[in-house]
């Protein structure tokens, strides 16, 4: 019965977070056209999609939390996956607000022949869930030092 609690209360959460997360963004929207402003509408865009994709790892995350052994940090993922998928997702930024403008990766990467918004937000999700499933726990036993090898099983 607790489990059906915590996934109800978990996709409660969820259904909200888009509900009132698409209402914020019509919202930025509707102020970008009103005051010809990108920036709130292009931040709001690059972190929303990390929100919900750090929302759907946190029940694994927090599983992992409760076991015993010391943080360790995959940074093999982090840097094949998660670098790329963030860099992909802020590249508005990128190419508004900073010289990168004029590199041509990022020109392909925001033009219509690279990734459309959608896009571009699916990977800012995968960006979020693939930093809290970086993150994990090792028992003790791995990093103890002291082992001793036992050789009379060969």
């Amino acid at each position: 019965m607790r489990r059906i609690i915590t996934y109800v209360i978990f996709v409660s959460g969820l259904l909200l977070l888009i509900r009132y997360g698409g209402y914020y963004q019509e919202e930025m929207r509707i102020l970008e056209g009103k005051t010809f402003k990108i920036l709130p509408y292009t931040f709001y865009s690059f972190i929303y999609p990390v929100i919900v994709g750090l929302y759907l790892a946190l029940p694994e995350f927090i599983n992992r939390l409760r076991r015993v052994g010391k943080l360790h940090v995959n940074w093999i993922k982090i840097s094949i996956i998660g670098i790329p998928t963030l860099l992909i997702n802020s590249s508005l930024i990128l190419y508004y607000f900073t010289p990168l403008d004029m590199n041509p990766v990022i020109k392909w990467i925001v033009s219509p022949h690279g990734y459309d918004m959608i896009g571009r937000s699916l990977l800012g999700a995968v960006f979020g869930y693939t930093i809290l499933g970086s993150i994990s726990k090792k028992s003790e036993e791995m990093y103890s030092k002291n082992k001793k090898i036992d050789f009379n099983g060969l």
